[in-house]
């Protein structure tokens, strides 16, 4: 990630900004361009698991030590949009990149750009790898150690059906009270002429609150479903 926008086409572009607004509330996943035109918390709510990952990664950092640090999440549950937020959130203090691995780039020139990215600023760098092979996470990690003089932390994300020993940082589909309002401010926001679905919101607030389980989906479905 650069630290000034890059995607200079869609500046003060709106229409793009409402068009990629409406897409992500409908279950897709923000492009970058969108983070760097308003920034965090415009479109996505913050999530209760978010410090904890950012808690762990900031260790290696200050160690200066090679990782992965493994997140999983249920499917549903705004695991990859909770990825870009701790990205952005890191990518004003180090070098951080978004990595496909399924992408056509060989591996070595993938090490050559860490290995620039650390010789500028000396410092870690991270990497977001969302969805690839556990495999081929692993085995990248092994040839950076081996091929590469740059501390690298991989942040990894990893979609799993439900919580089992030892996933330790684990996201579920079901929020928190505080999610839920969080989560019930933004869908609000996508339908503040329809009194009924405003209603239903504030219900999944209401029933969360009470002590029973909702999930991030329900959210988007009370305000799209009729769609």
């Amino acid at each position: 990630l650069y630290l000034s926008n890059p995607y200079t086409k869609c500046l003060q572009d709106v229409n793009s900004l409402e068009e990629e607004g409406d897409n992500f509330f409908r279950g897709g996943s923000l492009r970058w361009f969108a983070w760097y035109e308003v920034g965090h918390g415009h479109f996505d709510a913050e999530r209760d698991l978010m410090s904890n990952i950012m808690k762990k990664i900031r260790v290696r950092i200050v160690e200066n030590r090679s990782s992965i640090v493994t997140r999983y999440h249920a499917p549903g549950s705004g695991g990859t949009t909770l990825a870009q937020r701790v990205l952005w959130n890191f990518h004003t203090e180090i070098p951080c990149a978004h990595v496909k691995l399924r992408s056509n780039l060989p591996t070595a020139a993938l090490i050559e750009r860490i290995e620039m990215m650390y010789a500028k600023t000396h410092k870690p760098v991270l990497l977001l790898v969302d969805g690839d092979d556990e495999g081929r996470v692993k085995q990248l990690f092994r040839t950076l150690k081996i091929n590469s003089r740059s501390y690298t932390i991989i942040l990894y994300v990893k979609r799993f059906p439900y919580r089992a020993k030892g996933k330790e940082i684990f996201l579920h589909g079901k929020v928190s009270h505080q999610e839920a309002k969080r989560l019930a401010l933004k869908f609000k926001n996508q339908c503040r002429e329809d009194a009924k679905k405003q209603e239903q919101l504030s219900k999944l607030c209401e029933d969360v609150e009470k002590g029973n389980e909702r999930q991030v989906y329900e959210f988007g479905l009370a305000t799209y479903l009729h769609e």
